[in-house]
């Protein structure tokens, strides 16, 4: 009687299984440092809230628009790097209210 023979069977087939999962958002975090990255350097004067989502969007390889629900959250993280605060709740301290 032969020994038996081990073999593992690879799938070759071309088929894939459904179109590819985009990926995950980022977690805040993630999304804070790429927040700060992505201001490092350049003109304030010339970054809109809309142009920084749109790059981050980029940068996480998502489709446009991903980041419009994270609005507020990239606005905040965005204005405590501005504000040089790094500190939460910090951004909108500035602001008040009366007459």
């Amino acid at each position: 009687m032969a020994a038996p023979i081990d073999v593992d069977v690879v799938d070759l087939s071309d088929e894939e299984e459904g179109p590819p999962k985009p990926p995950a958002p980022p977690t805040a975090q993630a999304l804070r440092s790429a927040v700060i990255a992505e201001l490092e350097g350049r003109d304030l004067a010339s970054v809109s809230l809309k142009t920084l989502r749109r790059s981050l969007e980029a940068r996480f390889g998502l489709v446009v628009g991903a980041f419009d629900a994270r609005r507020d959250e990239i606005k905040a993280t965005a204005q405590e790097t501005v504000g040089g605060r790094g500190r939460p709740g910090a951004a909108g301290s500035r602001e008040r209210h009366g007459g």
